[in-house]
Parts: structure tokens; sequence; C-alpha cells
């Protein structure tokens, strides 16, 4: 194989495998896959500890529907580029002060040309995005801020 099939079979495996591979890693439940081919690697790391909002569902029901929660910060899963639209020049998915629902898309980070979405951890208003669209976001960053509460139509 030479060097141009070469470099077209990782710009493949990038392109097409990359989404199953991370997608295989968040269901699996694994914290770390790591592929090798040569000199190149790819290693797809999930750090657990930055989702404190998952029992939040739980603590809601116990507090009644009308009680609000205080804000919980959206944050960043991967290093990419943060985007408020699937497609440049549309409108913004959310913008301070809409609705979301729990698990709702508000955002997008584009890593590695593959375009993932930033859902809602909680239900509520968003209050404000802390990053600009088109802006480069790390691992970890606080991408927005949710006023968390049970909105009309969540169970």
């Amino acid at each position: 194989m030479g060097l141009d099939d070469d470099r077209d079979e990782w710009q493949r495996m990038i392109r097409e495998d990359l989404k199953e591979l991370i997608d295989l890693v968040e269901a699996s439940g694994i914290d770390e896959l790591e592929v090798v081919d040569g000199d190149r690697e790819v290693r797809i790391r999930v750090d657990k500890t930055i989702r404190p909002q998952d029992n939040l569902q739980e603590d809601m029901s116990a507090q009644g529907a009308e009680q609000k929660v205080a804000p919980v910060v959206v944050l960043a899963d991967r290093v990419g580029t943060f985007y408020r639209s699937q497609d440049r020049g549309a409108s913004h998915l959310k913008s301070d002060g809409d609705e979301a629902y729990l698990n709702e898309t508000i955002a997008y980070l584009d890593s590695l040309k593959v375009l993932h979405e930033v859902k809602a951890p909680v239900p509520g208003h968003i209050v404000q995005f802390l990053v600009e669209d088109g802006c480069e976001v790390e691992y970890g960053e606080q991408l927005a801020t949710i006023a968390s509460q049970r909105l009309d139509g969540e169970p």
C-alpha cells in the first residue's frame, strides 16, 4: 500500500469509523479506547466525573414539580468547535431564555469533522450561552447554563 493509499484509508477511518467508535465508547461504559495504526494513534477517553447532573431528574421528582433547582452548567464532553446551529448561516437552535427539554439538542461540537450534539442535561430555561458561536472549546469547558425546572409536557 502506497503513502497516498495509506493516507486515504486513514482519512476514511476518521470520517466514517470515528463516530462509531465514539458512540461505542459512550454506550459500552468503558473509560478509554485506543486505536493504533503504525505511527498514527486515536485515543477516545470518557471522563465520567463531568456529568454530576445524572441523578438530577430523580432529585427533581422528589422535590416536586413546582420547585426550581439551582442552575446547571452544561460542559463540553470533548475538544472541538462550538456551534449553535448545524449549518453555518442557519438560525441558532436555542437562544438565551429559550426552554430546553431534558436531552434536547441545544448546540453542537465539531470534533475531527464529526458533529456531536450538545444536549440539555436537565429541563429548564437557558440562562446564557457562555461560548461564542464558532469558538474552539476544551474538554470540560463551560458551554451554557440552564435554570433547571420541570417544564410543561415533561414526565
